[in-house]
């Protein structure tokens, strides 16, 4: 309809062309002997006549003794034309502009998000509508991104999760006590995300969005939640409100792009999970029936006498949400079905005998199940020979560190024997509490009372290791200390001290508060270009200014580097660090993480400061496509991809990546060190002139680079 417009008031523009020329004949007429003995001829003067005359009749034509009438019409006719031309551009112009928003909208109606449909967009505002040319590029730009993205589409099952009420939650809460639930609940929510191998996922304040790759999937990861829940409220939670979340799942193709992250994915399919979420009671999960029929992990589930997106619905209940519930040989029983605490559903058998108590009370087996409604009151004698209470496999995973009497402290392992309790100070510093396990000690969190400094202090019982192993690992302890102490850097963990006091060796540091590289890496968040190009220098400057203290990090990797809460970036562990002057781990020892290692680093050569840069080009490389350069299942595949291949370009993986970040990459990741950046400053520099550049086409930036080289 919009094309046979244009056509329209097209041809309106000739036939008024056309009447120019008509108004024109009878003038030469008089040149033509006997013009006037030709029929179609008088027809043309009676018509030219009439409308003459007709003019005439209506104006004034004559000026200064000349009869402009027929010159008139003919300037009346032309102005006429021009108009009508003019409006059937401005129509076609505004036609072809609704007709490619139209495609546009599509496209984002797909599920696509505006980081996948970058590149179209920005052809579509520099478009010329009127340009054939330039629409043709832009419509098979469109075709190849559809064409690029429904390769790209998979069938993934999604989980939407909340807490019921979580406002009402807060209320009257200390601070304090609500963001120390909240934490530990996102805890127990990812452990069971880390179990069922979830893809990606997306946080609110206190809602969640997961992708899986199976319905199964997804649902016993929300089952395993929904019951350790119950240990959770019983025994973590500080706020005097019971935790409740309601779940909803949903499966269906979308398009699926390992490096997008899940606040960028957008598909109805979702968008019904979050219904199902929205509508479902508490402590239950809801699916579709015709989704549920297609898995393999279905038991326990009823119908909800319930529709949510015309989908017919099914429930399954925690042990939280059904009071009859009963525990089973340390599984929750909800008719007739056993759940253990990871959500995996068996059959009972008539055979089957309940748990033993687990308590400090009666140590007699239960002769009869009680209500799990008792798990409000853990570990107190039942009066009753049909209300005993237990101790479920649930409550097995209690904290480690138990109260032992009036001011006593101890800690325990999983199976109840006693360890060697932490000390309550080192040196001048106060321990606070335990914050991690590395490979060769314990972190925990200090205090200098001295200048009222938190710090992090990181230990070693030389007596609890092997003495075949002992020197190397105190080794390379004092040598972490040495090399870090070295350095002040604001993008460097600084070292205040290093001592040994009964044994025990420690290094007092910088306490941090953030999160690794690592876990954004195994999350799958995605970085702005604007932050990778900050981040990343912050890190080749900490690296620059290692390299000009002739210390060598040599184990540079996304565990190694933190983000603080501010964006400040953070280089820590100089565990495996050659100094210059120190003899130890030089040539010969291939320390490190494979597939972070430099080529020369992994063949047992002598390493600088560009190994370094080579294995910061690798974390260039995740930032950029969020894959690892170098992958294989085992070590040894790795290791001969590191020695013999390149990568793919990073524009290549992510069609909306400006290819100007592919040479960087490139030349940070080339096999010999000579081929690669000589600095950090250098590396950085190319990255910032890369940002700059990131809107330019190949074309172009290969010929700034042919006059930069030439110059």
């Amino acid at each position: 309809m919009p094309s046979l417009v244009v056509k329209s008031v097209r041809i309106l523009s000739a036939l008024f062309l056309l009447a120019i020329v008509l108004l024109l004949i009878p003038l030469g007429l008089g040149y033509v002997e006997n013009a006037s003995s030709y029929g179609w001829i008088r027809e043309i003067q009676a018509i030219d006549d009439k409308v003459v005359g007709t003019l005439k009749s209506v104006a004034p034509t004559r000026v200064a003794g000349y009869d402009l009438a027929r010159l008139i019409l003919i300037a009346l006719c032309y102005a006429m034309s021009r108009v009508l031309e003019a409006a059937s551009i401005m129509l076609a112009k505004k036609f072809n502009e609704r007709d490619l928003k139209k495609r546009y909208d599509a496209f984002k109606k797909a599920g696509l998000s505006d980081r996948q449909l970058a590149s179209v967009k920005k052809k579509m505002d520099a478009l010329n509508p009127n340009d054939a040319n330039s629409r043709e590029e832009l419509v098979r730009l469109m075709v190849e991104t559809k064409k690029k993205l429904d390769s790209m589409t998979r069938e993934c099952a999604f989980l939407a999760m909340d807490v019921v009420g979580s406002t009402k939650l807060k209320v009257g809460e200390d601070q304090a006590y609500i963001e120390h639930d909240f934490k530990e609940y996102k805890k127990l929510v990812e452990a069971a995300l880390d179990r069922e191998n979830a893809l990606k996922s997306a946080w609110t304040p206190d809602g969640v969005m997961i992708c899986f790759a199976t319905a199964d999937e997804a649902i016993r990861a929300a089952q395993s939640v929904l019951i350790e829940l119950a240990r959770f409220n019983a025994e973590v939670k500080a706020v005097k409100t019971q935790f409740r979340i309601r779940c909803g799942i949903n499966v269906g193709n979308v398009h699926y792009e390992k490096s997008q992250r899940m606040e960028e994915m957008s598909d109805r399919v979702i968008d019904v999970a979050g219904h199902m979420q929205k509508y479902a009671k508490p402590d239950t999960i809801y699916i579709a029936r015709e989704v549920l029929e297609r898995t393999k992990h279905h038991e326990g589930f009823k119908p909800a006498n319930a529709t949510v997106d015309n989908y017919e619905v099914y429930e399954w209940k925690a042990p939280s949400a059904d009071p009859t519930a009963t525990v089973l040989r340390g599984k929750i029983v909800v008719d007739g079905i056993a759940t253990d605490p990871h959500g995996r559903a068996h059959a009972i058998g008539a055979s089957m005998s309940p748990d033993p108590v687990r308590s400090t009370g009666s140590s007699s087996s239960l002769n009869n199940l009680s209500s799990l409604s008792d798990l409000s009151s853990p570990g107190t004698s039942g009066t009753s020979g049909t209300s005993n209470t237990y101790h479920s496999q649930i409550r097995e995973t209690a904290p480690i560190s138990q109260k032992m009497g009036e001011g006593s402290s101890v800690i325990m392992a999983a199976d109840k024997t006693m360890l060697r309790p932490p000390p309550n100070r080192l040196g001048k510093y106060e321990l606070k509490r335990e914050i991690g396990r590395g490979a060769m000690g314990v972190v925990y969190e200090g205090y200098d009372p001295m200048i009222e400094r938190r710090v992090a202090i990181k230990t070693i019982r030389q007596d609890q290791l092997d003495s075949s192993e002992a020197e190397e690992i105190l080794a390379r302890f004092q040598r972490e200390a040495k090399a870090a102490g070295k350095l002040s850097h604001p993008n460097i963990v600084a070292v205040y001290e290093f001592g040994n006091e009964a044994g025990m060796y420690f290094i007092a540091m910088e306490f941090m508060e953030g999160r690794e590289l690592k876990d954004y890496f195994d999350k799958h968040e995605r970085f702005s270009l604007a932050d990778v190009v900050r981040l990343m220098t912050q890190l080749l400057d900490a690296l620059d200014t290692a390299g000009r203290k002739g210390i060598v990090h040599r184990d540079i990797k996304p565990a190694n580097i933190f983000i603080l809460p501010d964006g400040t970036l953070k280089v820590a562990d100089f565990g495996i660090a050659r100094i210059e002057s120190s003899q130890l781990t030089q040539t010969g020892a291939a320390i490190g993480t494979p597939t972070y290692m430099s080529p020369e680093q992994l063949l047992g050569q002598p390493v600088d400061g560009r190994s370094d840069l080579f294995s910061a080009g690798v974390v260039l490389y995740q930032f950029l496509t969020g894959e690892k350069p170098f992958t294989g299942e085992r070590a040894t595949t790795v290791i001969t991809k590191v020695l013999s291949e390149n990568p793919a370009a990073p524009s290549s993986l992510d069609m909306t990546l400006p290819a100007s970040f592919d040479a960087p990459s490139k030349k940070a990741l080339a096999k010999k060190p000579d081929d690669r950046f000589q600095s950090g400053r250098e590396f950085a520099e190319a990255l910032r002139m890369a940002y700059e550049n990131r809107d330019r086409s190949d074309k172009e930036i290969k010929e700034a680079e042919a006059k930069s080289t030439q110059s």
